[in-house]
């Protein structure tokens, strides 16, 4: 995918998610695409800026700083749901 096209998609997706009734407020609902827009970057200031809740679905979970953010937020009391893939679970 060329860097227009991500561009436009970019916009797509801003434009039908800042629309969408159902967000509560307050809620952020974006779309990123990595490695184009430092997606790392983004995730931890949003992780550190949470004061309520997070849930977050990823298939595999390896990245440490993103992990530190996490903790971070839990130390201050944000309520976090995680879901992965139960197929790479130690057994």
């Amino acid at each position: 995918m060329t860097p227009d096209e991500t561009k436009h998609l970019q916009q797509e997706n801003d434009d039908s998610l800042s629309s969408d009734d159902s967000v509560p407020a307050g809620a952020v609902r974006r779309a990123y695409f990595s490695p184009d827009d430092g997606l790392e970057k983004k995730l931890i200031e949003l992780i550190d800026h949470e004061q309520a809740s997070m849930k977050i679905a990823v298939f595999q979970f390896t990245n440490g700083q993103i992990a530190h953010a996490i903790k971070r937020a839990q130390q201050r009391g944000v309520t976090i749901e995680i879901v992965t893939d139960s197929s790479l679970s130690a057994g």
